[in-house]
This record gives structure tokens, C-alpha cells and sequence, in this order.
């Protein structure tokens, strides 16, 4: 992995795709990387690689799906369509309770995502964190 991760905030992103040019990493960081939106309504309207956090909750909408990942009691609450997860610090299933019927398997790897975004912007960028 690398030192230091990027987060596009959207806020205050025009895609003009300079950043694509003069970003050390790989790939087009206003498309690639997480996009964080301070803005609620202009999150609701995105349905691709869109986050918003409030409150200390992070919320993801990706095709048409929204999940959340909460810090409670010293764990961390991964909801989505399909089921409510909590987790540990460690990251260890504490509880699951699926909402409904669903066949396969749940991947907790949007959880991950969440709790490293969620921990990143926290330690890093706290004065972006809304109310």
C-alpha cells in the first residue's frame, strides 16, 4: 500500500481532470479515488462512488445502493440492504441479522472501505466532518 491515500472532495471539484495529470498516483482521482460530498443534496443525487459523513456516521452510495458504518458503544454498526453488522476494533463479526431473505454471500470489504475513509478524514481533515 501506499504512505498517504487521496479523497476527492466534490465539493470542490470542477472534473476538470487536472489533477489526473499532476497526481502522483495512479489513475484519475477525481473519478477514482473516494469521492466525499459535504453537501446532502448533491450526495442524494449521485449514485456512484459518492460518501458522506454526519455525525460521525459515514454514508456510501454506489449503483443504486446505500450502506452506512457507524461508531457505537466502542464498535462499528455496517448497515446495507441485505443485513446490520457489528463489528469490533479488530473488525470481527460481533452480531449479524440479516433484513430479509438473500442468497450468497456479504462481503464486509464496503465496511472496510467506510471504517478507513471514516478513520482517515477523522484524524486528518476534521474540520470537513458536518454536523
Amino acid at each position: 500500500g501506499q504512505e498517504r491515500q487521496i479523497i476527492n472532495i466534490n465539493d470542490f471539484c470542477n472534473a476538470c481532470g487536472d489533477c489526473t495529470t499532476f497526481c502522483v498516483h495512479h489513475g484519475q482521482p477525481w473519478l477514482d479515488k473516494p469521492r466525499l460530498f459535504l453537501n446532502e443534496p448533491d450526495f442524494l443525487k449521485e449514485n456512484h462512488n459518492a460518501y458522506r459523513i454526519t455525525d460521525g456516521v459515514i454514508r456510501h452510495r454506489d449503483e443504486g445502493r446505500e450502506s452506512s458504518l457507524a461508531r457505537e458503544d466502542g464498535h462499528l454498526v455496517y448497515e446495507c440492504p441485505e443485513a446490520r453488522v457489528t463489528l469490533t476494533p479488530a473488525f470481527e463479526v460481533k452480531e449479524m441479522a440479516a433484513k430479509g431473505p438473500f442468497t450468497g454471500s456479504l462481503s464486509l470489504r464496503d465496511a472496510a472501505e467506510m471504517a478507513v475513509l471514516l478513520r482517515g478524514v477523522s484524524e486528518t481533515l476534521p474540520q470537513l466532518l458536518t454536523q
